[in-house]
């Protein structure tokens, strides 16, 4: 099954560990700055009527002739109040205070150039929604005024909604939010990646819905033209907005065990666009909105998950100033391709989107709020290969920034403001070296809750047998292991192939019998680690890995009874049967090596044109030119056995060394071969034609099978008559290729720009506000003055080697059209393990030649 991930949300990575640091979602709760909107004035004091006191803390609401709102403001602590109009005539004063009936004032009219004063006196009368009516099973009425029983709670909401907007507007706080992007299992609800983030603001850093009118024309979730979808979610705006009671109908619900009301919305009959459904949950007794959970409904993704939604919470600050504690969105992950059975697309996980207010103060510096709840988690690991506690080990949640040591006791201890459960793995210096690695535990971690876990080292016999596949036959026997990592990159390599030779006799007889070597190899696995079982004591064996023409140093190993040997250095001693050598690919022409020498016939002494000289057990092998001379450059250091074949004569062996920085030059008439004379029978010759499928593009048919990544093969893209590679990659999922504006300017030679198409909604963006301060963010829709600048380059490879990024690599003239094989294309967590270097957050294309 081919697959395209279907993305969420660009989310630009940049700064400090973990998958690449800061990840934003721009553009919070904006609303309307009050400021002089004209010479209609209204000045006023509200009063309690029954007590005669000033009513501090409430909302006056000025409403015109069509019932809309006009103005809004807070009174202050002696009940005044100053509200501003654009229009004259005949209008109303509302006062509204969450848990209490809001009440109107008589007609006030507004004259032109004039201020109105006016007192207004109100009654406190509180809202019971513990006492309403709530018809069982309730009907979803399509205007709240036709039943006065959800009027009455959607007024509640309307005035936390109404709250949150204002103060948002006035900025007269600052905001700490704890922002976060998780990558999440779609079966066990286990955090599989997370990146964190703290922002200041004068504002919390949440998200905006967009523009309510084109989300009641278009929907709350777009499919784009390359198959991915751009999900939206309601804010105070949009949920405020006329459109919003015009598009969905409404009717209540009960929480015995949260005492709370619901409010519950769904997209009318009629309405087939992606749309939400969900409730707001209200206090029953203080009327106050807790929070608001949705789902996407008519979801284009196939999905139609229960989990694919979010939730909204809310909390009040000072008096009648709110403000959105916390949020979430979780969206899906899914195939191109559609189930049967079922019709619905492969979810291969979810993406959530979220943050939380830490802390608020006001502009003076105080504290108004401040959430210091945590998650506990403590443990202990104990080594059963010593019987003794782990100390020193680093425990971590896999995909997060959160880690911890252990102490001498072999303790640890977590205690963060998160939530979720996640992998928690445990390294240490010592278990590297017997390459172990721990297995996943999931841990739950859940705020203002403590949890305690004991994990424990197997013993040395069971990490052997596991990495040996059962154990070795023999006591004289031992294991080398280790990682094998690309030298320019310092990433694990994994599925690259690590081989030993040794003389099947002791040392001190090779000089004098010349038999082959015995070969053994091993294949790293997803983290690029090797282990070869069984080596033999008192063997000189060389040790290298190869991926093409990358490879590593040629490593001589001798094991000994009481340790071990490496590259002819003094014994290292060793208290178990196990030696660590961790190996670099290097590609030739990173390396100051040279092999050169001349093949000529044992007899006559003339030079043999068109002789096969191979380099061991590498890859290096060349034909000797017109001369019988061949030249090696990049050869990896270490001795070698040189096999030269020629028709018509003898193979040739021959032992040499090569040096790193000194050119190896073979003496004249070293490499002579000897004649067949009449043992030679030459046959007609056979010509094969086939396909190169070297060891990568092996790699590359397993990865297609999985259904994770675009695929193209040359088979494929050759119909569309493409001139240059850009062209291919316009056909994939997950790619987008737009003309570079800065062509030709300041060097830049990309003709086309190659980006990741990860959109939900939301585009990677270098943010510059109209005050020049540049900051990172994330825009989700809506707009604002600011210049935004789309920067999330795609990593690139060929042949499986890392060549640069989109952003300073031209495409067309790396990969020439004629010698493009295939090409594999990921997006975001979804990238190979092989292929996933810091940054593949952007996205990953991947070119194969031939």
């Amino acid at each position: 099954m081919k697959a395209e991930l279907n993305r969420s949300i660009r989310v630009r990575q940049g700064g400090g560990g973990g998958w690449g640091g800061e990840a934003l979602l721009a553009a919070s709760l904006i609303g309307l700055l009050p400021g002089s909107l004209g010479a209609q004035i209204v000045e006023g004091r509200l009063v309690d009527r029954d007590r005669g006191f000033p009513r501090t803390a409430t909302y006056v609401v000025l409403i015109d002739p069509d019932g809309r709102e006009v103005a809004r403001t807070q009174t202050d602590a002696a009940g005044g109040f100053v509200l501003r109009a654009t229009t004259s005539g005949a209008h109303r004063l509302r006062a509204e205070q969450i848990g209490f009936e809001f009440a109107e004032s008589a007609v006030i009219m507004l004259d032109s150039g004039k201020t109105l004063a006016h007192e207004f006196e109100v009654s406190r009368e509180p809202v019971l929604l513990s006492a309403i009516d709530i018809p069982n099973p309730s009907s979803c009425v399509a205007n709240p005024d036709q039943h006065v029983s959800v009027l009455t709670a959607w007024r509640e909401v309307r005035k936390t909604l109404s709250a949150v907007r204002w103060t948002a507007s006035y900025r007269s706080y600052r905001y700490q939010t704890l922002m976060y992007e998780r990558d999440i299992a779609p079966d066990t609800d286990r955090i599989r990646r997370e990146q964190t983030s703290i922002v200041s603001d004068l504002q919390a850093t949440f998200f905006a819905a967009g523009d309510p009118l084109q989300l009641a024309a278009a929907g709350y979730a777009l499919e784009l033209d390359d198959g991915s979808i751009s999900y939206f979610a309601p804010d105070p705006v949009a949920l405020l907005h006329p459109s919003f009671l015009d598009t969905h109908c409404f009717s209540l619900t009960r929480d015995s065990a949260r005492a709370a009301v619901g409010v519950r919305f769904a997209p009318l009959p009629t309405r087939t666009l992606a749309d939400i459904s969900g409730t707001m949950w209200l206090d029953q007794e203080t009327a106050r909105l807790l929070e608001i959970d949705y789902r996407y409904t008519n979801d284009p993704s196939g999905a139609e998950h229960e989990d694919v939604g979010g939730s909204i919470t809310f909390t009040p600050l000072h008096e009648a100033d709110w403000m959105l504690r916390e949020w979430r969105l979780r969206l899906p992950m899914v195939g191109a391709s559609i189930d049967s059975v079922t019709g619905r697309r492969a979810l291969f996980g979810f993406t959530e989107l979220g943050g939380s207010v830490t802390q608020v103060t006001d502009m003076d510096g105080t504290a108004v709020f401040t959430d210091e709840s945590v998650a506990v988690l403590s443990g202990t690991i104990f080594d059963s290969t010593r019987a003794m506690p782990l100390s020193g080990a680093v425990v971590a949640l896999a995909g997060t920034e959160h880690w911890a040591t252990t102490d001498d006791r072999g303790e640890f201890f977590f205690a963060e403001a998160i939530e979720g459960d996640y992998n928690l793995v445990f390294g240490h210096p010592r278990l590297d070296s017997l390459g172990f690695l721990s297995p996943p535990t999931v841990v739950a971690f859940r705020r203002g809750q403590q949890s305690s876990i004991r994990l424990a080292v197997p013993s040395l016999p069971a990490i052997i047998s596991k990495r040996c596949n059962g154990g070795m036959e023999s006591a004289q026997r031992r294991v080398l292991l280790g990682i094998v990592r690309d030298a320019e990159t310092k990433q694990p390599a994994p599925g690259v192939l690590v081989s030993v030779s040794w003389h099947p006799i002791p040392l001190n007889l090779q000089e004098i019998f010349d038999v082959d070597d015995l070969r053994a190899s091993a294949v790293t696995d997803s983290v690029g680690m090797y282990a070869l079982c069984g080596i033999p004591l008192r063997r000189r064996i060389m040790v290298h890995a190869a991926a093409g023409t990358r490879m590593s140093d040629f490593v001589s190993v001798v094991f000994h009874d009481g340790g071990v040997v490496i590259d002819n250095a003094d014994l290292y001693a060793l208290d178990r049967p196990v030696a660590r050598l961790d190996l670099n690919l290097i590609a030739p022409e990173q390396r100051n090596t040279e092999l050169a020498g001349v093949v000529t016939d044992a007899e006559s002494g003339a030079p043999l044109v068109g002789a096969l000289v191979q380099v061991g057990a590498t890859a290096f092998a060349i034909r000797t030119d017109s001369t019988g001379a061949f030249r090696f450059r990049g050869v990896p250091p270490g001795p070698h056995r040189l096999a030269v074949r020629h028709l018509g004569y003898r193979q040739l062996r021959h032992d040499v060394g090569v040096v790193e920085g000194f050119p190896m030059l073979l003496p004249p008439a070293t490499l002579r071969m000897q004649p067949l004379g009449d043992e030679v029978v030459v046959l007609d010759p056979i010509v094969v034609e086939a396909e190169r499928m070297t060891r990568e593009m092996v790699g590359f048919a397993e990865r297609q099978r999985t259904g994770i990544g675009s695929f193209l093969t040359r088979l494929e893209f050759e119909r569309w008559n493409p001139t240059v590679a850009t062209d291919v990659l316009r056909r994939m999922r997950g790619m987008r290729v737009r003309p570079n504006q800065r062509y030709g300017f300041a060097g830049d030679t990309r003709r086309w720009l190659i980006e990741s198409r990860r959109d939900i909604g939301a585009r990677i963006t270098r943010v510059i506000p109209s005050n020049g301060t540049e900051r990172s963010a994330t825009t989700l829709g809506g707009g604002s003055n600011a210049i935004m600048i789309t920067e999330c380059p795609v990593l690139l490879f060929v042949d499986g080697a890392y060549v640069g990024d989109s952003r300073v690599t031209d495409v067309d003239n790396l990969v020439t059209l004629m010698n493009l094989t295939a090409v594999e294309v990921y997006t975001s967590s979804q990238v190979p393990a092989r292929f996933n270097l810091p940054g593949a957050t952007c996205g990953v294309a991947v070119f194969w030649t031939r």
